[in-house]
């Protein structure tokens, strides 16, 4: 590059401070306030904006023109003359009002992004406050190797650290031998960009040139990183997000994280008890952690969605006390089938899980009371929960494809006017109008889930009507009906004569007490618990997991009716609540 900075092109300082408004009442945005001096600017954005479009961005500000690096990984290319602006410059892309005569021509920049560092010409001779609302991002720096990188630092606005105490740990910024930093640049009041020096103190919001000698991962003297993307953003379907700490200095820090703008009882975090195990206490407004010399922690965090009204965004401030601020935004969703609907929808799909039978009543001594078994036994259980919260109990379901329908558009391009869905199958009338849902050996096959415990007549869906509500604190009950003659009844004989209900001329018996093959009647009961925000359980339950006390009374076994019980857990494996749907063909 070009003599170290000396030919660059001279911008104005850059006196911006960041400054977070209330957030909203629904969306929770932050608004970003900067600064912004007559010429030239160095700002990094730290919010998305709501609207990207750079007319928008930039709405009724007296902005010359807008310029942002985009090769990185190249040695950066610097302009050089400010009354010569080379707008076909390599690597750079330029934004220019439509009242530019030449706007539409040279324009090559039409999205403005948060996380990146942006040269702003203002025009005019005062200083103008830009304020921007948008969403917080908690992007990684991606250092270019052996190259000045154009960059923002995650410092305090009010007690910034110096570019010495920032750098001190980080050894792409460092030169080894003479234990100095590499060179780096900031603006002056002049609009010079000049070497700033060790004791020079960092601004939040404003873009340095850093020169940076090799590959780097550097991002503070205490990293705060979530495990994917620029945030923890649960989405509709996550249920855990992890937030990685790191401290990259020789010396031990203590850590501040103070949760914003988040409902309560909403988010939750795994923390070990030594009498329960992991737990999944309600996330603190503020705590305190240590980490130890080049020391690493991580937080496991949850949703429950069960005590959600709707969606909501929040973040994170990570401090070490010495400077360094992070800020990573928190977000979750409830899933589509539960918003907007009645309580009972929004346990829509299909749920599976066990019932552990842990008590039996002695009817031999006491046949009123329950007591406990020696070890519990397995009771698989498949219910389906439809968009008017109806529950059935299944004895079996498969789950199949349907492929989606295309359109031919005008230019002879075929677009999808249908998508393709998975689909819910009790009915084996029905399993010929789809495909399989995955491949064995090759072959296109339906995922197939069986209950070998529940045996019972549903008519051609195969599918028992459960009356209650399917919710925490609701109850479903149910009855199982195996007539003498059935298969599966346990006084029931195939080959044997005897069982057969009939006497030796095979006529119908004439007495009942006369009978070999007796129906069996199974009253079913699950009551939901009551699973309260904030307690120890994982942050699943009351909403992707419920579970409960489990109940049945078995008539026709004994002359005395059978009280079994125990408990249940049940898991939603999806969220179709469509079964047996007809085919759109």
């Amino acid at each position: 590059m070009k003599a170290m900075f000396r030919d660059l092109l001279p911008l104005t300082t850059l006196l911006g401070m960041l400054g977070f408004a209330s957030p909203a009442a629904h969306a929770q945005t932050l608004t970003q306030t900067v600064l912004l001096q007559p010429g030239w600017n160095a700002v990094w954005l730290e919010v998305q904006p709501v609207d990207p479009a750079p007319a928008a961005v930039f709405a009724g500000l007296p902005v010359a023109s807008v310029w942002l690096r985009t090769e990185r990984l190249e040695a950066a290319q610097f302009i050089q003359d400010q009354d010569e602006v080379p707008f076909n410059e390599p690597g750079w892309l330029v934004w220019l009002p439509s009242t530019h005569p030449e706007a539409e021509i040279l324009t090559t920049l039409f999205a403005v992004r948060g996380g990146r560092a942006y040269l702003i010409r203002l025009e005019g001779n005062a200083p103008v406050n830009w304020t921007l609302p948008g969403q917080i991002l908690a992007p990684p720096l991606a250092w270019v190797p052996d190259t000045f990188n154009l960059v923002g630092l995650p410092v305090e606005t009010g007690a910034p650290p110096t570019f010495g105490a920032f750098f001190a740990a980080s050894a792409a910024h460092l030169e080894a031998n003479a234990n100095r930093r590499q060179p780096m640049y900031r603006l002056n009041a002049a609009g010079q960009w000049t070497l700033a020096s060790d004791t020079d103190r960092l601004r939040r919001g404003e873009a340095y040139w850093v020169y940076t000698k090799g590959a780097s991962s550097f991002g503070a003297p205490v990293e705060a990183r979530p495990e994917f993307g620029t945030g923890l953003d649960f989405g509709p379907a996550l249920r855990q997000q992890r937030l990685h700490l790191r401290n990259r200095t020789t010396g031990v820090r203590r850590v501040e994280v103070r949760l914003q703008g988040a409902p309560p009882g909403v988010l939750a975090w795994r923390q070990w008890n030594a009498a329960e195990g992991y737990v999944w206490p309600e996330v603190p407004a503020a705590f305190e952690l240590s980490l130890p010399a080049g020391g690493e922690d991580t937080l496991t965090f949850g949703v429950r969605r069960g005590a959600m009204t709707g969606p909501w965004q929040a973040w994170f401030e990570v401090r070490d006390g010495a400077g360094t601020l992070w800020r990573v935004p928190v977000s979750a969703e409830r899933p589509a089938s539960g918003q907007g609907q009645a309580a009972a929808g929004q346990f829509g799909g299909l749920w599976m899980g066990n019932a552990l039978v842990n008590g039996v009543a002695e009817v031999n001594r006491d046949p009123t009371t329950v007591t406990p078994t020696q070890q519990p036994f397995p009771l698989r259980l498949l219910v389906h929960v439809d968009a008017t919260g109806q529950a059935r109990l299944l004895k079996e379901v498969i789950q199949l494809w349907e492929d989606g329908t295309y359109r031919t558009q005008a230019d002879g391009t075929q677009v999808v006017d249908v998508p393709g869905r998975y689909v819910l199958v009790t009915d084996e009338t029905l399993i010929g109008e789809f495909s399989g849902a995955g491949l064995r050996d090759g072959v296109p096959v339906g995922h197939r889930l069986s209950s070998a415990g529940l045996e019972f007549d549903g008519g051609p869906t195969q599918a028992l009507p459960m009356d209650g509500r399917f919710a925490p604190g609701g109850k479903l009950t149910t009855l199982i009906l195996q007539e003498g003659d059935a298969p599966t009844n346990p006084f029931k004989h195939k080959y044997h004569p005897d069982h057969d209900n009939l006497d030796p001329r095979f006529e119908p018996l004439a007495s009942e007490k006369a009978l070999e093959s007796f129906t069996v009647r199974r009253d079913l009961e699950l009551e939901f618990t009551t699973t309260a925000p904030g307690s120890r359980d994982d942050p699943a339950l009351g909403h992707d997991r419920l579970e409960g006390v489990y109940r049945e009374t078995l008539t026709g076994l004994h002359r005395h009716p059978i009280r079994v019980a125990g408990t249940f857990r049940l898991q939603r494996l999806t969220e179709i609540t469509d079964l047996n749907p007809a085919p759109r063909r």
